[in-house]
């Protein structure tokens, strides 16, 4: 899992100019812990209130740097989630960068996250490199808008619990329902009774007959699908571990031994090959790691459009 723990700020530039003419300095919000060297605009103003900077407020001061961007992205993220115990923004940009809309990266923590469809995870680390934004958008709507599409890493932890909400979320069911049309066969997840034991993350489904699979992207209630597909098939116990990078051997049983071996191929293919989209966020599955109390998941990330409580809800 080492790869996905990379360093969020970026190598800072080796330009002599541009570090006088702009000195470079990594934004962290909310609070910064280690204090960063004052200017000569701290000295004239007396004050440092720019490093508190509420973007709402119209007579706050306009302090171009990534302190403005973590502080929108801040909020806008907030708005996204029922609660959250930290979201935290790292943006490695000078003010200069900044009013020209590039960014060299972004490191995005967060612990405790729930979102209203009620995904859920411990902890979670999102690093991209360069990026360019639309700088009006930033100061006259407080929102980000990307002018292209960064990538980098996403590593999430979740308990048991968070892997059965994962499981059972809109997003991923579309991707089930995606692959059903492929596997020739019906397949749904279940929530409850996951478990992390031996390495491995231990969960539930419902292994039915037919392969259409329901209409692609509708939402599906959750208690009638699980009553539904009950009736009409066998549920399995899926027992699913890393077996190297980007692979992941699932041992089904619970049907017989054909339908299970076939069971075990397509889920081994499908989260070999899963992607996600959360509001302009699009992940795709990397890599697993499993102890006795959290799967982490190492994923490859795209950001397409920054997620807003605007684009809908996950």
């Amino acid at each position: 899992m080492a790869s996905f723990r990379a360093v969020g700020s970026a190598t800072p530039s080796t330009s002599t100019a541009r570090s006088v003419a702009a000195p470079r300095r990594v934004a962290r919000h909310p609070g910064a812990r280690v204090p960063r060297p004052r200017t000569l605009s701290d000295d004239l103003s007396g004050s440092v209130a720019a490093r508190s900077w509420n973007p709402l407020s119209v007579l706050a001061p306009p302090d171009i740097s990534g302190d403005l961007l973590a502080s929108v992205a801040t909020l806008v993220l907030r708005g996204v989630l029922r609660s959250a115990d930290d979201v935290r923004f790292v943006v490695d940009c000078s003010a200069g960068d900044l009013i020209q809309g590039r960014v060299d990266g972004v490191t995005l923590s967060g612990e405790r996250w729930v979102s209203p469809l009620d995904l859920t995870c411990e902890r979670i680390r999102c690093v991209v490199g360069a990026v360019e934004i639309d700088t009006i958008a930033l100061l006259t709507k407080q929102s980000v808008e990307l002018r292209t599409t960064p990538e980098g890493t996403c590593e999430v932890s979740f308990t048991a619990r968070d892997f059965g909400n994962f499981l059972v979320h809109p997003q991923f069911e579309n991707a089930v329902r995606r692959s059903r049309r492929e596997w020739g066969f019906d397949f749904t997840f279940r929530r409850d009774g996951v478990r992390l034991e031996d390495g491995a993350v231990v969960f539930f489904g419902t292994r039915g007959g037919g392969g259409g699979g329901g209409a692609e992207g509708g939402d599906e209630s959750e208690g009638g699908d699980e009553r539904d597909e009950g009736e009409r098939g066998n549920v399995v116990e899926v027992r699913m571990r890393p077996v190297g990078r980007g692979v992941v051997e699932c041992v089904v049983a619970g049907s017989d031994a054909t339908s299970d071996d076939a069971t075990s191929a397509a889920l081994e293919r499908f989260f070999r090959e899963l992607v996600v989209n959360l509001l302009g966020a699009e992940l795709r599955y990397g890599d697993m790691a499993v102890d006795e109390a959290r799967v982490t998941l190492g994923l490859k990330l795209r950001v397409i459009k920054f997620p807003s409580s605007l684009n809908g809800v996950i």
